[in-house]
């Protein structure tokens, strides 16, 4: 379950933040709020400059009337403001399905975050428990394994394509998978095939049919060969 903490964040764009202050030092002159508690806030400077900010950096930063801003602090201004949009907006995109932290990434940097922005924002999505590629391998294996029903050869390299690591991926699949559980489920997936075959394709070829489609459903070769010797009586050797 996700956060309230979370789901209380709320996407919002990243803004170009122009014209900056061109002098080493201003004095902010005024601040400009939108009329919803989620709009931005220009901070205004004596210069005419402007920064959009998120209400929350104003107010993590103390900013104020004549308050004196050098070019470093406007730059922490900067960081600390793209690191909470890249929060939010990764908190939104996490809400609607659960993905990986590769995915995550992928995301963020499609959107224009930089680098140390995006891995604040992960960073802090594990904190709150949005981003576990463990647990999310887990669940993976278990749903797919139930409503697929493929094997864990074709299910692991989709955990691979989706960026979770190897080892997460083997252990998943470990324990999701034991051998007796794959020989069932490959007996299983074969049975409905066997049954769903016309008349005209039960020849000569049969065997090696339903041992190239157990594999491509992920099965390992050798549960492959063993459940269709149970069901065929023979071994897909002696007719590939």
């Amino acid at each position: 379950m996700i956060p309230c903490t979370a789901l209380s964040l709320l996407e919002e764009p990243i803004e170009t933040r122009v014209p900056l202050p061109q002098t080493s030092c201003v004095k902010i002159r005024e601040f400009k709020v939108g009329k919803r508690k989620t709009d931005r806030v220009t901070v205004v400077f004596d210069d005419d400059s402007a920064l959009a900010l998120d209400p929350e950096i104003v107010v993590r930063f103390q900013l104020k009337t004549q308050m004196s801003v050098d070019a470093q602090l406007v730059k922490q201004l900067r960081q600390a403001d793209e690191i909470l949009s890249a929060r939010r907006r990764l908190v939104r995109y996490l809400t609607t399905r659960k993905k990986t932290s590769a995915e995550a990434r992928q995301y963020l940097t499609r959107v224009g975050f930089s680098d140390y922005a995006i891995e604040q924002a992960l960073a802090a999505a594990r904190e709150l428990g949005l981003l576990d590629d463990a647990a999310f391998a887990q669940a993976y294996v278990r749903t797919q394994k139930k409503v697929t029903r493929k094997g864990p050869r074709a299910i692991g390299h989709e955990l691979r394509a989706r960026g979770v690591s190897e080892d997460l991926a083997e252990a998943a699949l470990d324990a999701n998978y034991t051998p007796e559980q794959q020989a069932e489920l490959a007996r299983i997936v074969a049975r409905k095939r066997l049954a769903s075959l016309s008349p005209q394709k039960r020849d000569a070829k049969l065997h090696q049919r339903l041992y190239q489609f157990l594999l491509r459903r992920g099965f390992d070769p050798e549960i492959c060969s063993e459940t269709l010797r149970e069901l065929l009586g023979e071994s897909p050797e002696e007719n590939c």
